[in-house]
């Protein structure tokens, strides 16, 4: 199967909605959608759900680089708050479960949580660990 956009003679390999594209005309159609959910996305705002499942396509297909740490798309997409819009791209916090298996560490299987805040930079493709704090009863745990 020949990839949809006209005059391309280049084998398709990926599906965007549904429609097969090759991998330049696939990586052109994801970033259309992403730059227009970019753009809506207004100051004070949360970011859409398209948005973070966008998102997350791009963390799921190494598309952005993740640094310092471990995040995959649908933590992204579905356990993520406290978004902070910028320039250059945003902030987000997520509650995580360090060692919430019964083990030799933690063999009471006590639920420990942390926050973590990451930092995604849109112009460097990359999706970094900044920091984590202590889980308080006013943060979220989706």
């Amino acid at each position: 199967m020949k990839c949809l956009i006209d005059d391309c003679q280049e084998d398709a390999g990926q599906l965007w909605k549904g429609k097969s594209y090759c991998a330049t005309h696939y990586d052109e159609v994801m970033s259309k959608d992403f730059e227009k959910e970019w753009s809506c996305w207004g100051d004070n705002m949360q970011p859409s759900h398209r948005f973070l499942y966008l998102c997350g396509r791009y963390i799921n297909e190494c598309k952005w680089k993740v640094i310092n740490g471990s995040i995959t798309g649908a933590r992204l997409h579905d356990r993520a708050y406290n978004f902070l819009k910028d320039d250059a791209g945003f902030t987000f916090e997520i509650t995580r479960h360090p060692g919430a298996f019964k083990d030799d560490f933690n063999p009471s299987y006590e639920v420990r949580r942390i926050v973590q805040k990451w930092k995604v930079s849109i112009k460097d493709g990359i999706a970094e660990f900044i920091e984590d704090r202590p889980w308080t009863i006013d943060d979220p745990d989706p």
